[in-house]
């Protein structure tokens, strides 16, 4: 505060601006929102505050500025707690056991911790939300293991029709032409083809044992 003045003179909007460390647009917005700042206006709009302006204002700044408050909660600790138990707060404020200023609605609230409660209900901060777990999907078989199956596949299925096709034709005797082997050359070259489907199958089988093992390592 300017020096040289009594602690009963008024103060001019830059003295209290520069007091509080605030810009002087800011003084009078507050005044718009708090309704109990009414500083005395002279010849072109000059405002002149009086002590109880200035102390009611570093409520207003204490509550704004150092504590969190937002307009509105600071409005309705004003309202709920009334402007002079608040003012002494201030004047007579402690520190608590983290070196930190007891925040005024406790103070104002005295022994009654009902009321300090509902003085600080516009300062606690929301829960934070618990984030959703992402479901964990299985993983997907390896190439080598899906190339192996699809492999293994396409030589049963052929295996399936070439054992049923020319075999079974010639035992019935028919689609015997000109040049071709007789029953018993057709029967021996079947069994040929499915020894040959076989040991391919075991190879498959052996190709997929291994690509499984090297998947699970």
């Amino acid at each position: 505060m300017s020096e040289g003045k009594s602690a009963k003179a008024y103060r001019t909007i830059s003295e209290v601006a520069e007091s509080l460390g605030v810009p002087q647009h800011v003084l009078r917005f507050w005044e718009t929102k708090f309704p109990a700042v009414k500083p005395l206006k002279r010849g072109g709009n000059r405002r002149y505050y009086r002590p109880e302006d200035v102390e009611l204002l570093q409520v207003i700044h204490r509550l704004l500025h150092v504590e969190g408050y937002t307009i509105k909660g600071a409005q309705k600790l004003l309202k709920e707690r009334g402007v002079r138990p608040l003012v002494d707060a201030l004047l007579n404020s402690t520190t608590g056991a983290s070196g930190q200023p007891v925040p005024l609605a406790l103070a104002a609230a005295g022994a009654d911790p009902g009321a300090a409660a509902l003085a600080t209900d516009d300062i606690t901060p929301a829960p934070t939300p618990t984030p959703t777990p992402t479901p964990t999907l299985p993983p997907s078989p390896p190439p080598a293991m899906m190339t192996a199956a699809a492999t293994a596949a396409e030589v049963a299925a052929e295996a399936a029709g070439d054992d049923a096709g020319p075999v079974h034709e010639h035992l019935n005797g028919e689609g015997l032409g000109a040049g071709e082997p007789p029953v018993a050359d057709a029967a021996a070259a079947g069994r040929q083809h499915r020894a040959a489907v076989v040991e391919e199958l075991r190879a498959i089988r052996a190709r997929l044992a291994e690509a499984l093992g090297a998947a699970s390592a």
